[in-house]
């Protein structure tokens, strides 16, 4: 494994715990989308929902989430993050 998969296969590892914690589905396949071949994983947190796209190799890391429509809403990777920062503050308080 090249260090730069390494990476995203750490990166996932991550995503799969913030995924077992909320609301979580694999986004039904937009054809039009040039990503495709990289299903997007979405969370619906408190903070609002957030969406990664998943290497196929790390699908092993998600198992048994249901597929649905896409219901993204639009937020940017900004908004994703400042969500992410949100929840994080949210629960380093508690």
């Amino acid at each position: 494994m090249s260090a730069e998969r390494a990476l995203y296969r750490e990166r996932a590892h991550l995503i799969a715990y913030l995924a077992a914690g909320h609301d979580t589905h694999w986004a039904a396949p937009d054809p039009t989308d040039p990503h495709a071949a990289y299903p997007v994983l979405c969370l619906h947190t408190p903070a609002g929902q957030m969406t990664w796209h998943i290497h196929p190799s790390d699908l092993d890391l998600f198992p048994d989430l249901p597929v649905r429509h896409s219901d993204y809403d639009g937020h940017t990777v900004a908004d994703k993050l400042r969500r992410l920062a949100e929840l994080t503050r949210e629960t380093a308080v508690a």
